[in-house]
């Protein structure tokens, strides 16, 4: 179990940078870019105000006292902001999709050749040599959208340093209408519920005894992933910890799907 979760914990550092102060009590960490019912709060109006404005007017009126190291996240959180301005994932899905039709058409281009190469072998009675020519690949995957996803933030530390607070701040301001903001449980058990209407769906589609398929189109964590990136650009994730092998099993996929998309988690 340990194995799998420091799997997942390895897959966020990988695609991350981490600031750290071994005396800080709230630490910065920026992830590289990345149907059940619906489970995500409503998402307000994008925003014009900065989130540094934001946060030292509140400073200022003594609605929040000054803290070095909310303010170190305040200024994380407030470049991020202006990346995700314009910012739209639509055009990174439309790729994976397109790129997907073009791998399915080219696998169909190849069982038709081995078909036809074996109609021919069957044919001559197995006395002339028959050589499967491989596919000239004419079919080539789309072009990848020309621009940067937005990397994420990540923050942890203690208790009451002020983590929810920046997280739901920088929601409200979120330069984008396509946002959600969940609980980490609300979201596994979301997760979960759409993993298990898939299944169910496969179930009666192809029975019990169907051949288990386990590319990228047929994954159901993957598929569920898809379904999420379509209905966000920035995900908002509170209290996020990994302690159920099963859950780190399905994030690391998850997580993976959600940045190949443009998600901003």
């Amino acid at each position: 179990m340990l194995h799998y979760l420091q799997r997942t914990s390895q897959a966020v550092a990988k695609n991350s940078t981490l600031f750290w102060r071994a005396s800080s009590a709230l630490t910065v960490q920026i992830p590289a870019s990345q149907g059940g019912a619906s489970f995500f709060t409503s998402s307000p109006s994008p925003s014009a105000t900065r989130f540094l404005d934001n946060w030292q007017s509140r400073i200022d009126s003594n609605q929040l006292e000054a803290d070095q190291q909310q303010l170190r996240a305040a200024r994380k959180l407030d470049k991020l902001q202006a990346t995700l301005r314009g910012n739209d994932n639509a055009p990174w899905i439309d790729f994976h999709e397109q790129r997907d039709v073009a791998r399915r058409q080219r696998e169909t281009q190849e069982k038709e050749m081995l078909s036809t190469s074996q109609d021919r072998d069957t044919e001559s009675g197995g006395t002339e040599d028959s050589v499967l020519i491989p596919s000239p690949l004419d079919i080539p995957d789309p072009t990848p959208p020309n621009f940067r996803i937005p990397r994420g933030l990540y923050l942890y530390g203690s208790v009451g340093t002020g983590k929810s607070l920046l997280m739901d701040t920088f929601y409200e301001l979120a330069p984008t209408s396509k946002k959600r903001r969940i609980h980490f449980h609300a979201l596994m058990a979301n997760v979960h519920e759409r993993i298990h209407a898939l299944k169910q769906d496969d179930l009666a589609q192809f029975g019990r005894n169907f051949h288990v398929d386990t590319r990228e189109q047929y994954n159901p964590t993957v598929r569920v992933g898809r379904q999420l990136a379509t209905e966000t650009a920035l995900l908002c994730v509170d209290e996020f910890q990994v302690t159920d092998v099963a859950d780190a099993l399905i994030l690391s996929q998850l997580f993976r799907t959600l940045w190949a998309l443009g998600t901003v988690v």
